[in-house]
């Protein structure tokens, strides 16, 4: 009963420092989940600010339609990546609703439950104010 009761206070301390590195994860990336199909279903607020949409109005809409023209063709390779299971990191040029264009520093990661690809995570900082000095 003791052997129980000290699994289950470790799984809760366990469960607790998860939520910790959650938020530190959401006060200081932008954060997406991507379903399959590219669609978001859930986004942190960092990126709700930057891109200028509220939670309606960005849930359901592809990551594509973030993407600037001129980086259709390279962002569709950055999807076949990791469609193919494979986490892809690189600086993209995205566009908020005001159709401004941002530098970022994104990584695209496959995420797997229980051993099948579920869905994409986006990870983003914003890198358009540094100057390449």
């Amino acid at each position: 009963m003791e052997e129980l009761q000290a699994t289950q206070e470790e799984s809760s301390r366990k469960g607790e420092e998860f939520s910790g590195i959650l938020n530190g994860v959401d006060q200081f990336l932008l954060k997406a989940e991507l379903s399959l199909d590219t669609t978001l279903v859930n986004t942190n607020d960092l990126f709700l600010r930057k891109f200028k949409y509220t939670i309606n109005e960005a849930t359901g809409m592809k990551i594509e339609e973030f993407v600037v023209k001129k980086e259709l063709a390279k962002f569709q390779k950055t999807l076949n990546t990791v469609m193919a299971g494979k986490t892809h990191q690189e600086i993209t040029y995205l566009k908020n609703k005001n159709e401004d264009e941002l530098k970022l520093i994104t990584s695209f990661a496959p995420v797997f439950i229980n051993e099948k690809f579920e869905k994409i995570l986006f990870l983003a900082i914003d890198i358009s104010d540094y100057n390449n000095t």
